[in-house]
């Protein structure tokens, strides 16, 4: 049976008061459940909302088949929602600014979630309420140094992802320019373009992703183009070995190769022969043999530690686990810090570029590419220029991609 809390019991709003000198004449009641938890009830008397709510549950018996219980998720809809928590938090202080709210007001309702106006504060307990208060009077207190926190966060994210969109536009000019490719028997810059081109597509997915917040995602995207790097430099270090990687894996789709077959009758997916010619290829180039194959030996470390990192992404590794929950529920809408993605988009960006500079003789395309090089180079030095000096092994990858990027010439 549902009833309210004793008069001399602690409210279980979580101010620490008796329920008597607490929440017992506010505009809502507490009531206790059938699994012992207190839960606010408040009573709706507007008739478009009544109107709106009832509509909703209609929605649910269509879908559910069944009336919706106590424990079904009264928005049931928010998962599949375009828009989600953080678009309507974005909307909201937008529309709060076109009419001119009060800064502190819109500070308050970023900090706390709520927008509070005094009809309404009976709606809330004195612990919502006091959060509001304090959140307001962080705003007077902090309101230079926090203007210029916010400022000076939004501005470098924003300049990054400029940056990062810039070279975009310079990847879609290069493919726009290139020959057409001439059948299957590709060329070795064909290979090349073909591993730019699925990269650039992969970047536009990760600028979208960046854009909406899903952090984690671009991480894992990431993993994809930095592979293609990886192939990139292997094939310009090996260009005999195009045929491993091209040739070979056509063959064993359309029949005319196969894994090489010991006496013992057990396949080697080391390697891959013709069947007709009986051609040996390389059946399986690992990412780091690929990574060995750069002139520059900072590419081993970044290898090492920049894979593992956007690995755990592709999998489902645990100790990415935060990145999925917020107040010990899962979330699939949780945002991280978007610097990392957007540094090490501008990051695979450059060292794509770099290669073009190999397989592109058009003098005007060669000064557009050394043109944007040398400003994510720049960026890219004063991220990771804090790193140089320290003596921690745990920063080896961005004393590493520092390194790595002032080999740039």
């Amino acid at each position: 049976m549902k009833r309210r809390p004793p008069r001399n019991s602690e409210c279980p709003c979580g101010s620490e008061k008796k329920f008597k000198k607490c929440c017992i004449n506010k505009n809502f009641s507490w009531i206790l459940d059938d699994d012992g938890i207190y839960k606010r009830s408040l009573p709706i008397k507007d008739p478009d909302m009544i109107a709106a709510m009832e509509e909703h549950e209609k929605r649910f018996i269509e879908i559910y088949g069944r009336e919706p219980k106590d424990d079904d998720l009264f928005f049931y809809d928010q998962y599949v929602s375009p828009m989600d928590e953080y678009e309507v938090e974005n909307m909201t202080v937008k529309l709060l600014e076109e009419i001119n709210a009060d800064p502190a007001f819109i500070h308050a309702y970023k900090k706390t979630g709520r927008l509070v106006v005094k009809e309404y504060e009976g709606n809330l307990t004195d612990v919502e309420l006091s959060e509001w208060r304090s959140a307001l009077a962080e705003y007077y207190d902090l309101n230079e140094e926090l203007q210029f926190e916010e400022a000076v966060s939004e501005s470098e994210q924003n300049s990054l992802l400029v940056e990062f969109e810039s070279a975009l536009y310079l990847f879609g000019m290069i493919i726009a320019k290139y020959d057409h490719v001439k059948g299957i028997e590709l060329t070795h810059n064909d290979f090349i373009m073909f591993c730019v081109t699925k990269s650039f597509k992969t970047f536009k997915s990760i600028q979208v992703q960046l854009k909406a917040g899903l952090i984690e995602d671009s991480l894992n995207l990431l993993r994809s183009v930095y592979e293609n790097y990886l192939n990139i430099i292997y094939v310009l270090r090996y260009p005999e070995r195009l045929d491993d990687l091209v040739a070979a894996r056509i063959g064993m789709e359309e029949g005319t190769h196969e894994y090489l077959i010991h006496s013992n009758g057990k396949f080697d997916k080391r390697t891959i022969v013709d069947k007709v010619t009986g051609q040996q290829y390389i059946g399986h180039i690992s990412n780091y043999s690929m990574a060995t194959a750069s002139p520059y030996k900072e590419d081993i470390f970044i290898f090492d530690k920049l894979y593992e990192k956007l690995s755990r992404f592709t999998h489902p590794n645990i100790l990415v686990f935060k990145h999925y929950i917020s107040n010990e529920k899962f979330n699939p809408h949780h945002r991280g810090k978007s610097d990392d993605a957007i540094i090490i988009s501008i990051f695979t960006s450059i060292l794509l570029l770099e290669q073009l500079l190999a397989i592109n003789t058009d003098e005007q395309m060669q000064q557009d590419i050394r043109h944007r090089l040398l400003k994510m180079k720049n960026i890219i030095t004063e991220v990771f220029s804090d790193f140089v000096t320290e003596e921690d092994e745990k920063y080896i990858l961005e004393k590493s991609i520092y390194e790595r990027v002032n080999n740039i010439r």
